[in-house]
């Protein structure tokens, strides 16, 4: 099902449960509100999760987490609440998670990081918080992971560094400080001449200062924005 960019509006359909061979489902940029309805992860056959840019709200159903054959789950740029089930874990395939954009609390849940196969983590602009945990350094695949504008705390771990198909890395706007990790600096995508290496982070901050040999650009709060150095 393909109804992107429309003017849709309401809830959805319960109905939708009924369709049991469906394995792509597109909704977003349209006015739909309400919650999502539990028999979306009822679906067997469901592979990709677009719901980008609603007016949905609600937590996310725990039916949602017993999709193992989910590979993008986007629901970002809506006004879900609650914090994300450790059940997350079950999702091995899950290559794409964004949930930027929302009202999202609590700490990211070990589950997460057991999600090898995952490239693109964005969960920024929520309202996560607790210090990163170390065990960042296992999403072995990621290329982009997008933390800023929440409320996480503490330094950066050294194990992020780890991460060698790194090429996104966004932490600023949160409460995080210390010199950047050299391990960070030496992530092999910062030094190859064929890839485009962005970090940002709250270096030069009057009140944040996160010392970055190399980052690409400071976040500055006045003008809400990443500064090029």
């Amino acid at each position: 099902i393909d109804l992107r960019n429309n003017v849709l509006n309401g809830k959805i359909s319960t109905f939708i449960g009924q369709l049991h061979r469906l394995q792509y489902l597109y909704l977003s940029d349209n006015w739909l509100t309400s919650t999502i309805p539990t028999e979306i992860g009822l679906l067997p056959s469901l592979k990709w999760i677009y719901l980008t840019e609603n007016r949905l709200s609600g937590t996310i159903p725990s039916e949602i987490w017993s999709r193992t054959e989910l590979e993008w789950l986007y629901l970002n740029v809506n006004n879900f609440t609650g914090s994300i089930a450790d059940r997350i874990g079950y999702l091995k395939i899950l290559s794409e998670l964004f949930l930027d954009g929302n009202d999202f609390t609590g700490t990211i849940p070990n589950g997460l990081f057991q999600l090898r196969s995952l490239k693109t983590l964005s969960l920024d602009s929520n309202m996560f918080s607790g210090t990163l945990s170390s065990r960042l350094g296992l999403l072995e695949s990621l290329t982009t992971l997008n933390l800023f504008g929440n409320l996480f705390s503490g330094s950066v771990p050294s194990e992020i560094g780890a991460l060698s198909s790194l090429e996104e890395l966004y932490l600023h706007d949160n409460a995080l400080y210390g010199i950047m990790p050299s391990q960070i600096c030496n992530i092999p995508s910062i030094n190859d001449p064929g890839t485009e290496w962005f970090f940002c982070a709250d270096c030069g901050n009057s009140t944040l200062s996160n010392e970055c040999s190399c980052c690409t650009s400071c976040y500055n709060y006045d003008e809400g924005a990443c500064i090029q150095v």
